[in-house]
C-alpha cells in the first residue's frame, strides 16, 4: 500500500492504428486496439483483429496493453505500455512483419521526475517500397541518461546532446537540406525555444542500412510523389513521453495522415 502522504496518479495509452484522410475524401481511420490505464493503476489490454481501410492502410492483427502497479520492494510507482502492429502495410511502400512500441517509467518515491526506458521498442522486417532495410536504432535513446528524481527530461544535458546531434545528422547527409526540415526540427539547438516547446524531440533511428527509393533524412524517408515517413518518433515532455513507432504524411495523389504503434505515459504523485 503507498504511503498515506503520497498517491500516484497513473496514466498511459496506447494506439495500434489509427489517421485521417483529408484528400479526395475526409475520412476518418479507426483507431485499432485503443487502450487507457485508469488513474488508480492496475492492468487492461486490447486487442483487434485483421483490418483494411481502403487499400491505405492495413495489419494482420493489433493489441495494445497498459499495466500500472508499485513495487512493493523499493515502493516506486511503476507504468508499462505496449502497442504491437502485426503484418503492417501503408500505401504498399511501407511494411513491416512486426513493429513494438513500448515505454517503462519508474517514478521513485522521493521527487517527481521518472526513470524512462524504450527498451522493447522495435522493427521486425521492415521494408521500405519492397526493399529490405534494417533501422540503426541509437542506444542513448533506448534508455536516456538519468539526472535522478529532481532532474526534469528537458534539462537533461545527455539527451539534450543526443537529440541535437540526431538533427545535426539529418541535415548533413548527402541530400541538401530542405526547407522543411530546419523549419520542423530547427528549434532543438536553442534552450530558450525548446522551453517554450515544452518539449525535446529525438527519435529511436539514427539512419537506415539498405537501399530504397527516395531520400532519407535521419529517422525521416521521403519518397517523391508519395510522401514523408517518420520512424521511432519520440517527444520528451517533463511529465509526459510518447513515442510513435511509423508516421506517414501522403501528398500525392491521396492526402492522408497516418500512424502505427503509438504509446504514451506519464502521471504524478501528490505529496512529498
Amino acid at each position: 500500500m503507498e504511503d498515506s502522504h503520497r498517491f500516484h496518479y497513473y496514466h498511459a495509452d496506447a494506439n495500434a492504428l489509427g489517421g485521417t484522410i483529408h484528400r479526395p475524401l475526409k475520412k476518418v481511420i479507426p483507431t485499432q486496439a485503443s487502450i487507457s490505464l485508469p488513474a488508480a493503476g492496475g492492468f487492461s489490454s486490447s486487442h483487434s483483429g485483421a483490418f483494411h481501410f481502403e487499400n491505405l492502410i492495413s495489419c494482420r492483427a493489433s493489441s495494445c496493453r497498459v499495466s500500472g502497479s508499485v513495487d512493493e520492494k523499493n515502493g516506486d510507482a511503476t507504468t508499462l505500455v505496449t502497442a504491437v502492429v502485426e503484418g503492417l502495410n501503408l500505401l504498399d511502400i511501407v511494411t513491416a512483419d512486426r513493429i513494438v512500441s513500448q515505454i517503462s517509467t519508474e517514478r521513485p518515491v522521493e521527487g517527481h521526475c521518472p526513470r524512462v526506458t524504450f527498451v522493447g521498442s522495435q522493427f521486425i522486417g521492415l521494408r521500405i517500397a519492397g526493399f529490405d532495410v534494417k533501422p540503426d536504432i541509437n542506444l542513448d535513446v533506448l534508455a536516456p541518461p538519468y539526472d535522478g528524481p529532481k532532474g526534469p527530461w528537458l534539462k537533461n544535458k545527455a539527451l539534450l546532446k543526443t537529440a541535437r546531434d540526431q538533427h545535426a545528422k539529418r541535415t548533413s547527409g548527402p541530400h541538401k537540406e530542405p526547407a522543411w526540415l530546419k523549419g520542423r526540427y530547427g528549434w532543438i539547438g536553442s534552450d530558450q525555444e525548446i522551453a517554450e516547446h515544452g518539449r525535446i524531440h529525438a527519435s529511436l533511428v539514427d539512419g537506415f542500412d539498405g537501399k530504397f527509393p527516395g531520400k532519407a533524412y535521419g529517422h525521416i524517408i521521403e519518397i517523391p510523389g508519395v510522401g514523408r515517413f517518420f520512424f521511432g518518433e519520440i517527444n520528451m515532455y517533463d511529465h509526459m513521453y510518447r513515442l510513435t513507432m511509423v508516421r506517414a504524411e501522403i501528398g500525392s495523389p491521396t492526402g492522408a495522415a497516418l500512424s502505427g504503434g503509438t504509446t504514451g505515459s506519464n502521471g504524478g504523485s501528490t505529496g512529498p
